[in-house]
């Protein structure tokens, strides 16, 4: 009987090991790959399109936060999680600096890319893997974008069910018309923080409160 019990124990528990593996299984991902969602076709970037130069990015996790912040006791806790990126295709590297004011002066950090399988890379910092991505576009109605699409490691289970996200913003975005950039040209992490700064001086109501009166700093190119 006892012997019995013991067994039915390891089916039953090689069955839920089973289970769970499938359910953490990333589904085949390749480029030009697409999904529809609403209004919204997710499409696979084939690596000739977003490994032939650097490109500034704009994002927000907090298991990316969390992990920095584990590291440096500058970040403040339930700080905004909010930050500027620059994506080096040479070396699959992100240098990313916060954005928040009280968090503009501590130093940037970088994460790490690995392809752990076609077209899917994780994302480390200091060698612990954080979160899964895809190099993905959005077309809204023919309003385009390009974004990482960030997942729990090993739950990439559609190209529509991304957690969180980094979207691009360059120049490259001759094609979008309905995008508001405050700030005229986001070549460097700074315009992109810059283009932050411009954004919340607009939406304070109080002229005296703001940094810049008229919100349009010296140097600002349009």
């Amino acid at each position: 009987m006892n012997r019995l019990i013991i067994i039915f124990f390891l089916l039953s528990y090689l069955g839920c090991t089973a289970n769970t593996r499938s359910e953490n299984k990333n589904i085949p991902i390749t480029e030009g790959q697409t999904e529809k969602k609403g209004h919204t076709i997710y499409r696979v970037l084939s690596k000739k399109e977003y490994l032939q130069k650097k490109n500034i990015l704009t994002g927000s996790s907090i298991e990316i936060y969390e992990a920095i912040r584990k590291r440096n006791s500058k970040l403040k806790k339930d700080g905004s999680t909010i930050f500027c990126g620059e994506f080096n295709p040479q070396n699959l590297t992100i240098k990313i600096q916060y954005v928040e004011n009280e968090q503009e002066n501590i130093e940037s950090s970088v994460l790490q890319l690995k392809e752990n399988s076609p077209n899917i890379y994780t994302v480390y910092f200091e060698n612990e893997p954080l979160l899964d991505g895809i190099f993905q576009e959005t077309n809204y109605l023919g309003t385009k974008f390009w974004k990482i699409g960030i997942f729990p490691i090993g739950r990439i289970l559609q190209l529509t069910k991304f957690e969180d996200r980094f979207t691009l913003l360059t120049n490259r975005l001759f094609d979008v018309k309905s995008i508001k950039i405050q700030k005229g040209k986001i070549e460097t992490i700074q315009d992109c923080v810059m283009n932050y700064k411009i954004q919340w001086c607009s939406q304070e109501q109080d002229p005296t409160k703001r940094e810049w009166e008229n919100c349009d700093p010296p140097g600002n190119e349009y």
